[in-house]
């Protein structure tokens, strides 16, 4: 199965908001989703929220650019994402999620 593509660029984030609110954009989910972790948990591993979903590869451009604690709450964001998709596995959901940070 192909992976989708999202690219994210994070040139002009100032906060862990301009992140999710990126990344929401990008997965087109709906209006009413929240910004927490559990959140994003339950629209990108477990499925059927966003309008584009897994598998896919999340790329994020211009990390450079972000400061020390931005990119501490984006790696902070992969590694939650990243240990919840392996529970999601053991108990029998195929999830594929990759990130990559350039």
């Amino acid at each position: 199965m192909n992976k989708n593509k999202v690219f994210l660029d994070a040139k002009w984030w100032k906060c862990e908001g301009d992140f999710y609110s990126a990344l929401l954009e990008k997965l087109a989910a709906p209006a009413w989703h929240s910004h927490g972790l559990d959140a994003f948990v339950d629209s990108m591993i477990y499925g059927g929220i966003n309008g584009v979903e897994q598998p896919y590869n999340i790329t994020i451009q211009n990390t450079g650019s972000l400061d020390e604690i931005m990119k501490s709450k984006i790696n902070e964001f992969i590694k939650y994402i990243e240990k919840e998709q392996i529970v999601a596995r053991k108990d029998g959901y195929d999830s594929e999620i990759s990130f990559e940070l350039m």
